[in-house]
């Protein structure tokens, strides 16, 4: 059934291309070729006969706004409070799913002090949480005066995901 599917898609594709378009007699054959060309490349590699099998996605989203603030103290190691009071109204923002303005409180804080490699990297994660996952141009920049503020933390390559390079020198 799938073969009268094909050649009908293809007989009627030549005839708007040759009576509706008004296509020139000289390129009918060459159009035809490419019809002809275009079924032989169905019947070599078509397998209208299996059926077909969805699957689920492989990975599923994070739905917790909490998650990504969570992993960003579990890899700071610290077993206080932040102190920062910008990093915690934009904790605070960043756990009820508002990006956007944790971003906003966020840059307060690396405008305080753009030493702290924490606020960078939860800057980083504001703005790409808020770009719904997307690393946009934005987001690598903050990861990157992360990575040049705390060069000994983890959190930039954990959240990029990327590995560090192997440290070179005796073990």
């Amino acid at each position: 059934m799938s073969w009268v599917l094909a050649l009908a898609l293809a007989l009627a594709g030549f005839c708007i291309a040759a009576f509706v378009l008004k296509a020139p007699h000289q390129s009918w054959e060459a159009m035809g070729a490419a019809l002809f060309l275009g079924i032989a490349g169905y019947a070599l590699q078509a397998s209208p006969g299996l059926s077909g099998s969805p699957k689920a996605a492989a990975q599923q989203a994070a739905t917790d706004p909490a998650a990504i603030v969570e992993a960003r103290d579990a890899l700071a190691e610290r077993g206080i409070p932040v102190s920062n009071q910008w990093l915690v109204i934009a904790d605070g923002l960043a756990r009820n799913g508002q990006y956007a303005s944790a971003a906003e409180v966020l840059l307060g804080a690396v405008e305080d002090d753009p030493e702290k490699g924490e606020a960078w990297l939860a800057l980083g994660n504001a703005l790409m949480a808020h770009a719904e996952g997307v690393l946009t141009p934005a987001s690598l920049h903050a990861f990157r005066k992360a990575e040049r503020a705390a060069p000994d933390s983890p959190g930039p390559p954990f959240f990029l995901g990327l590995d560090r390079p192997p440290p070179s020198g005796p073990r």
